[in-house]
């Protein structure tokens, strides 16, 4: 027999705050097999329009300090609104620390959930914050885990991008069966994923070093902007080997910048001079102290200078962070009356993480 479904958008009847009817959208697990998700949160911030880019997120500005966590932050209210339900339970925060912190409240790194397992992630926005609290004030996102799968599966998918780097595996098995005529049933799955990550020096034309931005106009330039377009532009007061200075108060650099002019501009200000006054650093073997080369410094900037050994922090920036994950995830279901279900969940609540930071100054 076909079956009709009738869509309520509208209705007079009484209904509790609890009952309501909210707003929200579906992702099923077809869409995601289809667009070749490795990370439930890309998925997300990719195919719901209501999810904004979160504190933690394997790409953008938020990678760089997360560990190749992925949170969920609807309405660009913060992740720490954004309650994760996992078959309508809640699920424990996992949040790493960072330079930076990743905000309070208790985040779900929902990169550590099973891709193939999930049959559809539910979102409902506004009003949930009365049901559960306020770490639901912006909505409620449930994940619904296929714990009566049966059969075997094995799956294994890869993808790379358009210059053939930033190359990215997934490798799922996926195994179910019932019991005592399907009263009960088990399902057990293993998820290997690994993603090699990439940094903006991967893109040196329009991202790293030699890519073209604004900043001050160089000293003695003549010109009647604030900034200029040019390249090459490196942090003056580090270096890759380090820089030993003289005087450890909070603020004191050991280069003098560009805000000093060209009388002391690229001399040793904390640093230890020397003989021509110019900072020393250490050798690559840090066995010697060598001459460090400022570059062509700026008016009135004091961290920046053009080319010199300083460091191009833009060649060390994530555009996607590198991580390794192994998922093992038991799911279970036993019916002992027709209205009484029990079942249960085990696995690894984090995934066993090693994330490989490319980052450093």
């Amino acid at each position: 027999m076909e079956t009709e479904t009738l869509y309520v958008t509208g209705t007079r009847l009484t209904q509790s705050r609890l009952s309501n009817v909210m707003a929200g959208s579906t992702l099923s697990s077809e869409q995601i097999k289809r667009r070749g998700y490795l990370d439930l949160g890309l998925a997300l911030l990719r195919e719901n329009p209501a999810v904004s880019i979160p504190d933690n997120a394997p790409v953008g500005g938020q990678n760089m300090y997360g560990t190749g966590q992925s949170f969920v932050s609807l309405l660009n209210l913060g992740s720490q609104r954004t309650l994760t339900l996992v078959d309508g339970m809640r699920m424990g925060g996992g949040a790493s620390a960072s330079i930076y912190g990743v905000g309070s409240g208790s985040q779900v790194d929902i990169s550590a959930m099973p891709t193939s397992l999930v049959k559809t992630i539910d979102t409902r926005l506004g009003g949930a914050g009365a049901a559960y609290g306020a770490d639901a004030v912006a909505g409620v996102v449930n994940y619904e885990l296929d714990d009566h799968y049966k059969g075997v599966s094995l799956n294994a998918q890869g993808d790379w991008s358009q210059k053939l780097d930033n190359a990215a595996e997934k490798i799922t098995f996926k195994a179910g069966r019932s019991f005592d005529h399907d009263r009960g049933g088990l399902v057990f799955d293993v998820e290997y994923r690994n993603q090699a990550g990439m940094l903006l020096r991967d893109r040196p034309d329009i991202l790293s070093e030699g890519a073209v931005f604004y900043h001050r106009p160089t000293l003695g330039e003549k010109t009647a902007y604030t900034n200029v377009l040019g390249s090459g532009a490196r942090m003056i007061q580090y270096s890759l080997t380090g820089i030993p200075t003289l005087r450890g108060n909070y603020g004191d650099f050991p280069v003098y910048g560009g805000v000093y002019g060209p009388t002391y501009a690229g001399l040793a200000d904390a640093g230890i001079p020397s003989a021509n006054g110019t900072p020393l650093v250490f050798s690559q073997n840090g066995q010697a102290l060598v001459p460090y080369n400022s570059g062509t410094l700026l008016q009135g900037d004091n961290a920046l200078g053009v080319d010199g050994d300083g460091v191009a922090l833009r060649n060390y920036t994530q555009m996607r962070t590198p991580s390794e994950k192994i998922n093992l995830t038991l799911l279970g279901h036993y019916d002992l009356t027709p209205h009484f279900h029990a079942t249960w969940q085990a696995g690894t609540p984090e995934a066993a993480r090693s994330t490989r930071a490319q980052w450093a100054c």
